[in-house]
This record gives C-alpha cells, sequence and structure tokens, in this order.
C-alpha cells in the first residue's frame, strides 16, 4: 500500500470535524473527482447534513437560502474548474446580503496551474472581494501538525464567516492523487483519528455609553421621529423589539411589507404605516407632514419616494447599520450608527419619555388606512385578473407560520403595494442584496429545507427560465420539504413597462417575451402543476392543498397591459 494513500483523506476527516464542531450543520454539496476526500469525510462525520445537488449554480443558491433560514453558516463543496465560477452569482448575493456561507472547493497542486492539465485553472481568490476570507492550503504530504491545520484553518474560516461582518469565505483545498485509499484502510484512519475542533470567539460591538447618550438625545429632541425598516431577512427577535420599541414611544414604523415586520411573531402592535411608498409620495407631494427625523434601520426602501424625500429635503437622518455598510446612494448627510443592532435596541430604553406628536401619528395611520380601502376600490373597478388582484387574495391561501420567499423584479414590488393587512404570522424571505433573477428558485428550496416549513414562492416568469435547473433539485426533494412556486406569467420582462426607457422603443425591446410551456417542463421533473387564470381559479386552490409535504408549481397567468394600467392608473389617482 503507499504510504501516502491516506493523507488526503486524514486531512478531510479533520475538516469534516471542525465543520461540525464549529456548529456548521448542512454542507451541499456537488460530487467530483477532486473533492471526494471532502465528500466522503463529510458524509461520515455525525452532526453533519450533506445535501446533493448536481448544478453548483442551483447548489449554491441553495445553501443559501438553507442559511437565511437557519440563520447560521452553510458550507459548500465541489471540485475543481468551471464548477467553481458557477459559484460566483449566489456568493454576490451572500456579500451583499450578509448571509455566511463557507465555499470549499477541491483544486489540483499548485505546480498543474496554467500547464493544461485537465480541469485545472487558477482558483486563487477567483472570488475577489466578494468573500470576507481567503485561504490556499497545500496538498496534504504529511508534514507536522497538517491534520490540526485543517482543523484551524476551517474553524478560523468558520468564524470569518459571522464575524465581524457576515459573509461568505472561500477555503481552496489542494489534493494530489491517491485522494482514497480502500474502504478498510478508510476505516482504519477512521479509528485512529481523534480531531479536536478550535474554538473562536467573537462579539459584534455595542455602543459606549457617550454614543448612547448622543444618539438618545437626537431621538429625544425630535418631535416627528420617523423609524424605517426596509426589506431584508430579519430574525424574528429583532422584528419583535421593534415592535415593542413603537408601540412603548409612539414613534410609527414606515416599513415596506417584504420586511416582515407586519407578520411577526411579536404580539406588541406597532405604530405601523403598511403602505410606506405611498405615505412618503404623499410627504413629497405635501398631502402628509414630513417627519423631522428619519430612523433607517438596515437597506434603502425599494421604491424610489424615499430617496426623492430625502433630496429635496434637509430632513436629518440616523442610519443604524450592524455591519458598517453606511448605505446610503443618495450621499444624503446622515449620522450612521454602527455596531450590533441588539445592543443598540437595549440602549433605546432610554428613549423612553420620547413621544411622537399623536395627531400627527393618527394622521398617518388613518392615511394608511385609507389606501388599504383605495386598493379594493380600484380593484373592485378594474376587473381584469392582474398581479395585483394576485396578490390581494393570496393571502387566503396561506397558513399561519408560513415561510414567504418574494422574488426580485415586480413580484416584490406588488407584494408591497396590494397584498393585505393580515392577522396571519408569516416569515419573509428574499434576495434584496444585489436583487438579481437569478438562483431564486434554488434559495426558496433552501429556505424550506433549512426550516422544515410550509414555503410558497413568489417569482416572476423570466426569474422561472433563469433557474430552470432547480427544478431537479426541488424533485429531489420532495420528500422532504413542503413547497409551492408560484410563478408571475406575464409575458417576460413585466417592470420594463412601467420605467421611461420603455418609451424609446417597442416594448419587446426591453420586456423580452419568451414562450416556455410550464406544464411540460413540471411533468418532465415530475411535479404537480395547476394554472391560475382568474380569481375563480385562485379561490379554488384550498389551504389544505398545502397541508402535506411535496413540490407543486402553479402558473398564475395575468395579463401585461392591465398590470401596466393597474398601477398607473392608482398613482395617477393619488
Amino acid at each position: 500500500m503507499d504510504d501516502k494513500s491516506g493523507l488526503a483523506y486524514r486531512f478531510a476527516l479533520h475538516c469534516a470535524a471542525q465543520l461540525a464542531g464549529s456548529g456548521v450543520r448542512t454542507v451541499v454539496a456537488s460530487p467530483g473527482f477532486r473533492n471526494s476526500p471532502l465528500l466522503v469525510a463529510f458524509h461520515k462525520t455525525p452532526g453533519l447534513d450533506v445535501v446533493t445537488a448536481v448544478d453548483e449554480r442551483g447548489a449554491a443558491f441553495l445553501a443559501l437560502g438553507i442559511a437565511r433560514s437557519q440563520r447560521a453558516p452553510v458550507a459548500l463543496l465541489c471540485t475543481s474548474g468551471t464548477a467553481v465560477g458557477n459559484y460566483l452569482p449566489a456568493i454576490m448575493e451572500a456579500s451583499h446580503g450578509k448571509v455566511p456561507l463557507l465555499v470549499l472547493t477541491g483544486d489540483r497542486p499548485q505546480e498543474l496551474v496554467d500547464t493544461g492539465a485537465n480541469q485545472c485553472t487558477d482558483q486563487t481568490k477567483i472570488f475577489g472581494s466578494h468573500v470576507r476570507f481567503f485561504a490556499d492550503t497545500a496538498p496534504p504530504s504529511g508534514a507536522d501538525h497538517e491534520a490540526n491545520h485543517a482543523g484551524y484553518i476551517v474553524g478560523k474560516a468558520t468564524s470569518r464567516c459571522l464575524q465581524p461582518v457576515p459573509g461568505p469565505v472561500h477555503l481552496n483545498l489542494r489534493f494530489r492523487e491517491p485522494f482514497l485509499p480502500s474502504a478498510e484502510e478508510c476505516a482504519r484512519i477512521e479509528a485512529e483519528e481523534r480531531p479536536r475542533p478550535w474554538s473562536f470567539f467573537g462579539s459584534g460591538s455595542g455602543p459606549t455609553e457617550e454614543q448612547a447618550l448622543a444618539v438618545g438625545s437626537m431621538v429625544r429632541a425630535a418631535k416627528r421621529p420617523l423609524l424605517l425598516l426596509g426589506p431584508g431577512c430579519y430574525g424574528q427577535r429583532f422584528l419583535g423589539r421593534l415592535c415593542e420599541l413603537s408601540a412603548r414611544t409612539n414613534i410609527p414604523v414606515i416599513a415596506e411589507a417584504a420586511s416582515g415586520i407586519a407578520f411577526c411573531e411579536n404580539q406588541s402592535k406597532p405604530r405601523l404605516i403598511h403602505r410606506a411608498e405611498n405615505a412618503l409620495e404623499a410627504m413629497l407631494d405635501g398631502a402628509l407632514l414630513a417627519p423631522d427625523l428619519f430612523i433607517r434601520i438596515g437597506a434603502p426602501l425599494t421604491g424610489r419616494a424615499y430617496g426623492r424625500l430625502l433630496a429635496t429635503s434637509a430632513l436629518p437622518q440616523l442610519i443604524f447599520e450592524e455591519w458598517g455598510d453606511a448605505r446610503e446612494p443618495g450621499f444624503h448627510p446622515s449620522v450612521v450608527v454602527e455596531g450590533n443592532l441588539e445592543a443598540w435596541l437595549d440602549t433605546a430604553s432610554a428613549w423612553s419619555d420620547t413621544t411622537a406628536e399623536n395627531a400627527w401619528v393618527e394622521t398617518l395611520l388613518a392615511f394608511d388606512a385609507k389606501q388599504e380601502a383605495r386598493i379594493d376600490t380600484h380593484l373592485a373597478r378594474n376587473s381584469a385578473f392582474t398581479e395585483w388582484h394576485f396578490h390581494r387574495f393570496f393571502e387566503r391561501q396561506l397558513g399561519r407560520g408560513v415561510n414567504l420567499f418574494l422574488g426580485n423584479s415586480m413580484p416584490i414590488r406588488d407584494f408591497n403595494s396590494a397584498f393585505p393587512r393580515t392577522a396571519k404570522r408569516m416569515r419573509l424571505f428574499s434576495n434584496r442584496g444585489l436583487s438579481g433573477i437569478d438562483g431564486l428558485i434554488a434559495t426558496a428550496t433552501g429556505v424550506a429545507y433549512g426550516s422544515s416549513r410550509e414555503t410558497h414562492a413568489v417569482i416572476g416568469d423570466l426569474s422561472a427560465l433563469h433557474d430552470l435547473p432547480s427544478l431537479s433539485l426541488l424533485s429531489s426533494l420532495r420528500g422532504k420539504i413542503n413547497f409551492t412556486l408560484w410563478v408571475m406569467n406575464n409575458g417576460g420582462g413585466e417592470i420594463f413597462r412601467m420605467v421611461k426607457t420603455a418609451e424609446a422603443g417597442p416594448p419587446e425591446w426591453f420586456t423580452t417575451p419568451q414562450e416556455f410551456d410550464l406544464s411540460a417542463i413540471a411533468k418532465s421533473f415530475r411535479i404537480s402543476f395547476s394554472r391560475v387564470h382568474d380569481l375563480a381559479s385562485l379561490e379554488s386552490i384550498v389551504p389544505e392543498t398545502f397541508a402535506n409535504s411535496g413540490v407543486r408549481l402553479i402558473e398564475v397567468l395575468a395579463g401585461g397591459e392591465p398590470n401596466v394600467k393597474i398601477r398607473k392608473s392608482f398613482r395617477d389617482a393619488n
């Protein structure tokens, strides 16, 4: 037996043990030759759930969804070459969305790079600035401390994907053949090795007493402070604390529906304005009195009214950014508060003597209630089945405690505009880091798998077209998830009918019309299929349809021109 035959496997066992010891529960693996030592070690390590995904692009978005739902790091494993490049879109989203991913790529020895060796390319720092940390290991050679170094580098990388700024990290792990000894030798090595995982501790910084006093005095000086919460995958505890803060201080919250605060599990009733864009546009037009202090938490809002309001005023703005991104694309001079958001919320007890002007708050709430009534009236006057009709009545199909994943482009905007107020508790997810339309099926599948909850995803037809290979992923997991994919089929590129560039030429220049048969595609992947074309067919799908595990694809046919008309006519009548 070659005495080098077990080196790669020993190294891999220590990597696997460290993953489990660092709290990683799930590995999404795409099998290959160069990553085979790690693949075998991960499958044999207690505490690691290995999910197989053939397509690396979909695998990466699947891991992204699992990490979002579990709020914990997930590992990705692939072989060398183009397999690695397929991870890039999801890594970009994870970087901007602050999602912890631990990317492990198998690779050839350094001396084979640029020699024409098969499936070999330069993978060094291939993801550039999109990862928080990168390390490149030499092929195991039997050197002293090599196995312990495997645990060290994996432990360090896992820590760096959580602190100080959550996001993806990349370990490029090089191996020489032979990758695995005989089964008997593998068993002997497993019995001999006793990996001892490393521990890394980090903590997000909270405010100093002086900082807390400065922020508190700014808030207390305001007569009309307003909290703004944009889209994001916020934790239930955090949303609950915001609700409690609003209820206690009377500070109203303008929040996109996609933030999830209206559906969180906390029972405190915040002073919540559901229709963010409508309220901000009314402030722009002078129909509503603007606040004298904006307190924004997280990302800017999806719509444009907020940015326009800041650009045309000298309103002060406090931006709370946990990870120090200071996201302010309009460059409005602001006070940026960086640090652990939970720790900053602890200091908000000092705002207890803050009370927003009640008459102003009541005016905002009355305006918001009026918008709800206007939507119902507007939908009744426009009888053609549109995406607004779907979102307005979709709520009836959803049970309590479900996950709802919102696609980008029009689905998230229409949800913000038309989804009704509801007492149902739900958890909302989206890929708003870079707002791409790729990988959405895979990400939503990951949300379903990582949470073990009934999950619904609403995406556009072009988003579905972008991610058709992930239907195979859905199919393979059908016995482990309860998942319904709603595809809004409006002929492609609906959002480009709404922007001024659409006036520069024929609609098909921008809307990328397409024709594909979703029913045939669903059948080929053995996925249950149905179609919705009006309110009657939508309401005929009873909530019990979604009670059991399985995968369903529902195509929603909503014509393009009526969609444009109902949105524009509502805005013009405001």
